[in-house]
């Protein structure tokens, strides 16, 4: 059994100080829908669409 993904966002956790002050400081931005999660923030995780497809 395999689930298809139905994500719409991606949400980092867990990086470190750097990543925060290199993207404050840079011209850099992340990829259209990722984010960086912050300390004190919720998520609520839906269980994904199950699928028959192997591949």
């Amino acid at each position: 059994m395999k689930l298809a993904s139905v994500a719409s966002r991606l949400w980092l956790t867990h990086i470190s100080h750097r990543l925060d002050c290199w993207l404050e400081h840079s011209a850099a931005t992340l990829p259209e829908g990722v984010y960086i999660a912050r300390d004190g923030m919720l998520f609520e995780i839906e269980r994904g669409v199950e699928t028959d497809n192997d591949t």
